[in-house]
């Protein structure tokens, strides 16, 4: 085999080999930003500073929500967003409309998971790239700031946005979900938890009659809404 020949040989193989790298790095990309990495199902979010009857958060907003915004509501529906996150910003108004549509019953919130720096002090310039959005979104239902607690337990836990979570009105967990979905799943979703908050609330209810369509007990479904399947999520994190 001449010199030019074996050259020509190491060429493709090279060629070949760093196509196979563009396309796996592409592919990665595209699972990441594109159709979403989803946080992994183990992730142990610790919202047990919802149940504090001494919670008191900042607001985007400026007045502080507290125990009694919790306990004054059946459903609570805690949304985590990010600056970067193009799907969670396209479902901030519908987010908007439902806040409006039963607020003696159902309460939204958001909190924004990349306004932070590594130390969680506020990171000014993230900080003005929320409000913005906030004000471009016409958000007004409450915008929490993360205490010590809020960013140890949760933001410190979030991988990928949106992820939403819906609390009873003692600052319990019912449920989560990670990704954007259309406005009539989300309404069929508060719906769902509105039902579980009620059973969870009754007094010793009996499984037979707390029961959803499926035939589970109520308790059975708060621990399997963790795993609703959603379409897309985007990376989120801390800020720089």
């Amino acid at each position: 085999m001449s010199i030019n020949q074996k050259n020509f040989k190491i060429f493709r193989v090279n060629l070949i080999l760093t196509a196979v790298v563009i396309i796996a790095v592409a592919f990665f990309i595209e699972i990441t930003l594109g159709t979403g990495l989803q946080a992994s199902s183990r992730t142990e979010y610790d919202l047990s500073f919802m149940e504090s009857p001494d919670l008191s958060l900042e607001t985007f907003a400026g007045p502080a929500f507290t125990a009694e915004d919790i306990k004054t509501h059946e459903l609570t529906v805690l949304n985590v967003w990010a600056t970067t996150c193009v799907s969670c910003i396209e479902e901030m108004p519908t987010f908007e409309e439902f806040s409006h549509a039963d607020p003696a019953r159902v309460q939204i919130i958001g909190t924004v998971s990349d306004i932070y720096n590594s130390d969680w002090t506020i990171n000014d310039d993230k900080y003005g790239d929320a409000a913005r959005i906030l004000s471009d979104t016409g958000v007004t239902y409450p915008t929490l700031i993360a205490s010590a607690e809020m960013a140890d337990g949760l933001i410190s836990m979030v991988t990928a946005t949106p992820v939403t979570f819906y609390l009873d009105k003692n600052g319990r967990v019912l449920g989560s979900n990670m990704g954007a979905v259309s406005k009539e799943e989300w309404e069929s979703r508060i719906e769902k938890y509105l039902a579980i908050a009620a059973n969870a609330d009754a007094a010793a209810p009996d499984p037979a009659l707390s029961a959803d369509a499926t035939g589970a007990p109520a308790s059975a479904n708060a621990d399997s809404a963790t795993s609703d399947s959603v379409q897309s999520t985007d990376t989120a994190g801390k800020g720089a």
